[in-house]
């Protein structure tokens, strides 16, 4: 066997650091360009819409990339809120900053005055964020400390490679039901019936009526949303329910749910399940992985690093350098 370079399979005995390495050289050398893409400003007061990220130092040229690809179509419209996962260096905030004028960032901890204010009847959701659990964050920044009526929750691993007409109408819609990623896989043959049972007892403890989950493959990559109108009540209660269930549901396929690295994705899927009006999916052009055809992609890191995933994010940094190109 050998090293494809150009492909995804890295060999698995190689160590992991080495293999981290090779995978950062390849996303380097795929978008080389980036920082010679004009600037793409947001709008820092009165936007439609605030995009929010959670941000590490590793993936500082893919946040730029993910947030240029989406603001180059509706920039006007949208502010950009960035949270510090406590890794970034001056350096890092000033490069992002050059790049998308207008962005702010949130501070690495909301003051304690907002949050005994909206979580103070949430001991579950204030111990979460206490915690140091950096992907809390995730959870509480968009929900406590937005500055417009709507979010879009976007990961770094992303790229917009086309209009996102359904996102448009939705920052533009008034009343719209929140957004969702969903997985493409086949739910009644992957969803371990364990998985289904445990939500299924989670159903009555919710205090929702008619709550119900409309894709088990929920994924936070991309999500959009009112922070108003989502329950707060019904993420804590999840959280509260999920730290009672047993070790088999936090080991294997099942820890996609609940293992301690998708609390807030699985608060964010309850709450979801809880909206009114009802939740709806992004349509089949909002991809998990890398593949032909998509209009906007959460690519993980297998798919940042396979030979598609390169190629979709070279052309990406090339739509940004040569804007009348689209």
């Amino acid at each position: 066997m050998c090293l494809s370079i150009g492909g995804a399979a890295l060999l698995s005995w190689l160590p992991y650091r080495v293999r981290e390495r090779i995978g950062q050289w390849r996303l380097r050398a795929a978008t080389a360009g980036l920082a010679r893409t004009p600037p793409v400003a947001c709008r820092p007061a009165g936007a439609a819409a605030e995009v929010h990220q959670l941000v590490c130092k590793r993936d500082v040229r893919l946040t730029v990339l993910s947030l240029k690809s989406l603001l180059r179509f509706c920039g006007d419209r949208l502010g950009v809120a960035l949270s510090d996962d406590g890794s970034l260096t001056a350096a890092d905030r000033a490069w992002i900053e050059r790049h998308i004028p207008g962005c702010r960032w949130v501070p690495l901890r909301l003051p304690e005055e907002v949050v005994r204010a909206k979580l103070g009847d949430h001991p579950h959701l204030q111990a979460m964020y206490a915690s140091g659990f950096v992907f809390a964050r995730k959870l509480i920044h968009p929900l406590l400390g937005a500055r417009a009526d709507k979010v879009i929750l976007l990961d770094s691993d992303t790229a917009f490679v086309s209009r996102p007409v359904q996102l448009e109408e939705w920052i533009g819609g008034d009343g719209e039901p929140p957004l969702y990623l969903k997985d493409q896989r086949d739910e009644a043959h992957d969803v371990p019936p364990e998985v289904v049972r445990a939500f299924d007892a989670f159903a009555p403890l919710s205090g929702v009526p008619g709550w119900q989950i409309g894709h088990y493959f929920f994924n936070a990559g991309l999500l959009a949303f009112a922070p108003a109108r989502l329950r707060l009540d019904v993420a804590d209660r999840c959280l509260q329910w999920s730290q009672s269930l047993g070790d088999e549901l936090r080991q294997g396929v099942p820890k996609i749910w609940f293992g301690p690295w998708t609390q807030e994705q699985t608060a964010y899927l309850a709450m979801f399940a809880a909206a009114s009006p009802r939740a709806v999916p992004f349509g089949d052009g909002y991809r998990i992985g890398a593949g032909p055809g998509g209009i906007f992609y959460h690519f993980l890191r297998s798919g940042l690093e396979s030979r598609q995933g390169l190629a979709i994010l070279s052309e990406v940094v090339a739509q940004l350098r040569n804007p009348g190109r689209e």
